[in-house]
């Protein structure tokens, strides 16, 4: 395989890598003010996603510090697109009670 196709591909396996730990952290919020032990749950959740994140990482860097590099790139696009998405939905939501209260 040809290096850029090796470091696109570790930028996509970034990608996705960065939309599972950020949905997974986004459940986690949503979910911490009707949890019983709240603490208990973000320690978990803060254990899990970076225990998961990492192994990923070091899966696919493969001990090159280039996969490593387009990982993180990868990681770093998935928190601005969802945080582009959230950004999207929770404004609709906004503007959707504030027409249905007029």
């Amino acid at each position: 395989m040809s290096d850029s196709f090796q470091l696109a591909l570790a930028a996509g396996c970034g990608l996705l890598i960065g939309m599972l730990y950020f949905s997974a952290l986004w459940l986690t919020v949503t979910r911490l003010p009707n949890a019983r032990s709240p603490e208990l749950l973000m320690l978990f959740s803060v254990a899990a996603r970076m225990g998961l994140a990492l192994s990923a990482f070091w899966l696919v860097m493969a001990g090159r510090w280039e996969r490593a590099v387009a990982c993180l790139f990868g990681f770093i696009a998935a928190r601005i697109l969802l945080m582009v998405f959230l950004k999207r939905d929770l404004q609709e939501k906004t503007h959707g009670r504030n027409s249905d209260q007029s």
